[in-house]
């Protein structure tokens, strides 16, 4: 991991309207404009902790509120997807041939990273999940929440905080914070069956969900949701027309596949050195596939293998995978006391997974001949189990109001390879390996009071004090032997070769296992205390302020700071503005990630040269010897946005906003390193 300077400025624009008479061809565009002008007079929960009822038309930084009947109607399966279509600062990237990031896609806010964006659930802090996205997609070196872990079908409402608030709600939220409420309606079973594929004729989804409210003990309620998701495999890769068998364009530059040509010993052309390989008997002299480095030869032409006819050229995945989805969802809350409550909420999502890697030609030095004759595409099947519970106690204390709360969340990815193979075992491989799991848990306890104040000069100051307590896991658990090793032994004296005699990769091929040395197993925890005041300074001029201070285990503290305000120019038309510091603390995957994995990369001018190649982390000898950097720092933002509302009329409203936010330290996955000089034999020196 290392570290840049970032800065990002946009716009934004909103606008919507309402007509007073519609024709009947256009309802269904007046039922969405409805929803959409019900959701700006909703009233705004987040960015501000004041008493005050304030729509997004209100407040002194940009809020977008996406209602339940915006959600119903939109008929997108997953929340991600729904969030991009209906909130244009959102963005949910398609990854394909990206390990786990295929089946967790990155999600972002404002530009920036999937860790940057906050996420909330009925207003607690929901854990991130286990996988670190490694690969060439969005986000890249990030963990971001899994917003698909939580079903559209609980979904009551989101809001959307379009502004830097980590002075207020603590790491992650440089580029904003979305906030999920859950159902908590007791006057209906409301059950729903979406299915639908594609123009393609693939990607079929089937889902199935079920919400249903209940009173109990006179104002208490139990909202209930089970959802079912099963959404088949898309792919647009087109055939594969080349020569699978007795192939010779992988000659060139590939010195495992030299050798299987008919050289004597001094390395010139001998047919009686031809053994009948697949490549033929050599031909009379002629410079050899452009390579200068091989002999001047040509091969004769081969008799066309049979198997060319019947092969399935349909051997590559290109889309989205195959998905299998439950959940069970439960909000809650029960009255104590005369003034008091006592909330509950919490769920469980189960995903599995599978998507495919490149095709390994049968005539590939990654191919064991006796296991794949005609070649494999390697499959990951990943298992995604995520858990979360929250519950806590709202009660008045004398003239404050308090909400005690604690937060549990758990995310464990676990990966399984199959239609594989392992070279360096050769035909004693297994097919299928599971190649280990990656598991994040989080532990969040809160106490927050707030109360409305008379400073005499004004008597209506909200005001907000609170703490925080979190406690953070990360684990890396190894995969099957078979699944990581080396040969039988592990040992690359007894690891067979290529079926061409040349170098093997070790490991299960498209996903190595994480090996025993892979293994982690840390822990941080952190302690913050925040403050926010609002108040009315004159009848149409709006003032907020905040401050937080986190002290983390790994790395120390930080103080960060807020300043937002409205002025209401006039009844329509409205300033607002704010400027703020943020901070992200590097994520625990950031800090401990790592793994070994064999890619093939040019070496001494010999190109597909298999090479160890290793993601150290910040805490690995050879980052802190070898370059010399240290432990990671959280990474420190300053925000600034401003903008307008405007409501000229009741059916008419338009809303702008900029903003201009700069990151130090931003915490990013390097690219690969190579060694300045190699030996005679090439390796690094």
């Amino acid at each position: 991991m290392c570290k840049t300077r970032f800065r990002l400025i946009s716009a934004m624009a909103v606008l919507s309207m309402g007509y007073f008479a519609v024709p009947a061809a256009m309802a269904q565009t007046q039922t969405v404009e409805d929803d959409q002008m019900r959701a700006m007079e909703e009233v705004v929960t987040i960015g501000s902790r004041s008493s005050a009822e304030r729509t997004v038309l209100e407040t002194a930084v940009p809020v977008d509120i996406i209602s339940s009947e915006e959600i119903a109607k939109s008929g997108i399966t997953e929340t991600a997807r729904l969030l991009q279509m209906l909130a244009p600062s959102f963005n949910f990237s398609t990854s394909t041939i990206s390990d786990g990031t295929d089946i967790v896609r990155p999600a972002t806010l404002r530009g920036l990273g999937p860790d940057q964006t906050l996420v909330l659930v009925n207003g607690k802090r929901r854990h991130i999940s286990a996988l670190m996205h490694v690969n060439g997609s969005i986000g890249r070196g990030t963990a971001g929440a899994d917003l698909n872990a939580i079903p559209p079908s609980a979904i009551d409402r989101i809001e959307i905080l379009r502004d830097g608030a980590a002075a207020q709600y603590g790491s992650d939220a440089i580029a904003g914070v979305i906030n999920i409420i859950l159902k908590d309606q007791t006057d209906a079973i409301d059950f729903r069956l979406y299915t639908g594929e594609t123009f393609e004729d693939d990607g079929e989804q089937i889902q199935a969900s079920v919400n249903a409210g209940f009173e109990i003990f006179d104002s208490g309620f139990v909202n209930l949701t089970l959802e079912v998701r099963d959404r088949d495999a898309t792919n647009r890769a087109g055939p594969d027309m080349r020569q699978q068998f007795n192939f010779l364009e992988q000659i060139l530059g590939n010195a495992d596949l030299q050798r299987a040509l008919p050289f004597d010993a001094m390395g010139a052309l001998d047919p009686a050195a031809d053994d009948g390989d697949p490549y033929c008997a050599p031909g009379a002299g002629d410079p050899g596939f452009g390579d200068p480095n091989l002999p001047s030869f040509t091969l004769t032409p081969c008799t066309g293998d049979p198997r060319e006819a019947t092969f399935n050229r349909n051997n590559h995945r290109y889309g989205d995978p195959d998905s299998d989805n439950v959940y069970g969802y439960i909000n809650s809350a029960v009255p104590i006391g005369d003034d008091g409550e006592l909330y509950f909420s919490g769920g469980i999502a189960r995903r599995d997974g599978e998507s495919g890697g490149f095709y390994r030609r049968a005539e590939d030095g990654r191919n064991v001949l006796a296991l794949h004759p005609e070649g494999f595409l390697p499959l990951i099947t990943t298992e995604v189990d995520d858990d979360s519970v929250s519950m806590g106690i709202r009660s008045s204390i004398g003239d404050w109001e308090s909400d005690s709360s604690i937060t549990w969340g758990r995310n464990e990815f676990e990966f399984t390879i199959k239609n594989s193979n392992n070279v360096t075992l050769g035909a004693a491989s297994p097919l299928n390996a599971n190649a280990g799991s990656l598991e994040f848990e989080q532990t969040t306890v809160n106490w927050d009071l707030a109360r409305t104040a008379d400073w005499g000069w004004n008597d209506n100051v909200d005001m907000a004090f609170g703490a925080e307590y979190r406690v953070d896991n990360y684990e890396i658990d190894a995969g099957d032997v078979a699944s990581w090793t080396n040969g039988p032994d592990d040992d690359p004296a007894t690891a067979l070769p290529t079926q061409f005699g040349g170098i093997a990769a070790p490991g299960i091929q498209v996903f190595p296992g994480f090996r025993p040395s892979n293994e982690v197993d840390e822990r941080r925890d952190s302690i913050g205390f925040y403050t926010e005041f609002e108040t009315m300074v004159t009848d149409n001029f709006l003032l907020n302020a905040a401050a937080r201070w986190e002290n983390y285990s790994d790395f120390g503290s930080t103080l960060n700071g807020k300043l937002a305000g409205r002025w209401d120019a006039t009844d329509t038309f409205g300033l607002r503005g704010s400027v703020s510091t943020g901070f992200r603390a590097p994520s625990l995957h950031q800090q401990f990630f790592n793994n070994t994995s064999t890619q093939f990369v040019t070496v001494a001018g010999v190109a597909n040269t298999p090479v160890e190649v290793g993601t150290f982390n910040s805490d690995s000898d050879v980052v802190r010897n070898g370059f010399q950097v240290g432990s990671l720092d959280e990474e420190t933002s300053v925000n600034v946005s401003g903008g307008f509302t405007w409501t000229p009329t009741d059916n008419f409203n338009l809303t702008f906003d900029a903003y201009y936010i700069a990151i130090d330290d931003r915490i990013v996955l390097s690219g690969r390193f190579s060694a300045e000089s190699t030996d005679a034999m090439g390796n690094p020196c």
